[in-house]
């Protein structure tokens, strides 16, 4: 439909509908995310999770392939695909999870980390072919507020309902939740008509770039500066995050060592960091990327990092351990998440169906097996504690600042400069 042509409430009605689907995908990750920590924490404890980040990586890879080989259909059956293979997979992991197999805890942790990337990605890629430019600005901020509204119920749910439910049941339940994303879908595909976004103007010319394999792929990101920056802050966006999630896991086992305790602390630690960075999303995020500009966006998480992380140095503890993970992911949700989707929406549709899927999904959790590695690598040859991770994580989260400031502030001068 020609946004031009439509009626008044379209526009509110395709942001509701988008708010509605990114609110329910969420919601169904944050359901299981507690479950799955304190299942891997009770049974193995966080020396195992180098070696969950290693196997992340490995098997996102072979998801993305797959997804690559079905790119070429149209966006509807593409993205309704990966939805309904998904919601096949709830059932299976509950019949799993049914069997209190020890093994299966790295499973579901595994699989959990492959679902909210290529769920929370393949709405994104819908969001960037249906708006682009000031549109993109003006609605993101509060599009986004959805993820961490649905992470606050999400996380409510597993707190009120796993004691009484048990761990197995909770999957059907994030199952139920997800399903909806099919009803919103249908929704935007009626109101746009199956059309994408007229894109008037682009960062580059990434029509004349070649998409048509991984190689073309390759070839093409490595000749685009925007693209080649673009894999070097998702890749940072994954890799230092994995070793504040490393602190604060270590933290959290040596404080709450049972499973139920756990998923008891961490679902509230979710509820409480999830209903501020909702209200921050919704209220600043739209502004901060008018005004300060999405350099500014893209970067505060790095430098929340240095900050928060050098005073973990020098004052061990759960309570610092906490403001570095909510720091990291509250900020990585609320304007880091917006910031960078802007950019998506000034290339064209190759970039956002083929190259984003390697990028956002293989690059991001490759970066994640690269983490388990080095982790690995500190923590069981090096002997090294959570203090000693957050030394080694400090030059990281500084070359992810020089990555992010670099590609926001070349976004920020072609937006202002002539096509």
């Amino acid at each position: 439909m020609n946004d031009e042509a439509a009626p008044a409430w379209v526009e509110p009605a395709k942001v509701a509908l988008l708010f509605a689907w990114l609110l329910v995908s969420i919601c169904s990750y944050y359901v299981l995310r507690p479950v799955r920590s304190a299942m891997v924490m009770a049974h193995f404890g966080p020396r195992i999770l180098p070696w969950i980040y290693m196997g992340t990586g490995l098997f996102t890879g072979v998801a993305v392939w797959v997804y690559s080989c079905f790119t070429h259909l149209p966006r509807r059956k593409l993205i309704g695909g990966v939805v309904g293979f998904f919601l096949m997979n709830f059932l299976v992991l509950w019949q799993m999870m049914r069997s209190h197999s020890t093994w299966v805890s790295p499973v579901l942790y595994v699989w959990v980390d492959i679902f909210s990337i290529m769920s929370t990605t393949t709405f994104w890629m819908y969001a960037n072919d249906i708006y682009a430019g000031d549109k993109a600005k003006k609605h993101f901020g509060k599009i986004g507020a959805a993820g961490m509204t649905g992470a606050f119920i999400g996380a409510w749910l597993t707190k009120t309902l796993v004691g009484h439910l048990g761990i197995p049941t909770m999957m059907l339940v994030s199952g139920g939740i997800y399903a909806l994303v099919l009803v919103c879908m249908a929704g935007l595909e009626v109101l746009t008509g199956g059309q994408s976004a007229r894109r008037d103007k682009e960062i580059e010319k990434f029509e004349k770039l070649d998409f048509g394999g991984l190689g073309a792929v390759i070839k093409s990101v490595s000749a685009s500066r925007t693209l080649t920056l673009l894999v070097a802050v998702v890749c940072m966006e994954r890799f230092v995050p994995d070793f504040v999630d490393y602190i604060f896991s270590s933290a959290m086992h040596a404080a709450y060592p049972t499973e139920a305790g756990y998923a008891s602390i961490f679902a509230s630690f979710e509820l409480w960091r999830n209903a501020v960075a909702a209200a921050a999303a919704f209220l600043v995020t739209s502004h901060m990327l008018k005004y300060a500009g999405v350099n500014w966006a893209l970067t505060a998480v790095p430098i929340s990092i240095i900050a928060i992380g050098g005073a973990y140095i020098f004052l061990p503890g759960l309570a610092v351990a906490i403001a570095l993970k909510g720091m990291e992911e509250g900020q990585r949700h609320v304007w880091f998440k917006a910031g960078k989707e802007v950019i998506y929406t000034a290339t064209n549709k190759d970039v956002i169906y083929k190259v984003k899927a390697y990028i956002e999904m293989f690059v991001y959790r490759f970066a994640r097996g690269l983490a388990g590695g080095i982790l690995l690598i500190l923590t069981e040859f090096m002997g090294c504690g959570p203090r000693g991770v957050a030394v080694a994580m400090l030059p990281l989260a500084l070359a992810w600042a020089y990555f992010t400031w670099t590609l926001g502030s070349d976004y920020e001068k072609l937006e202002r400069g002539p096509v």
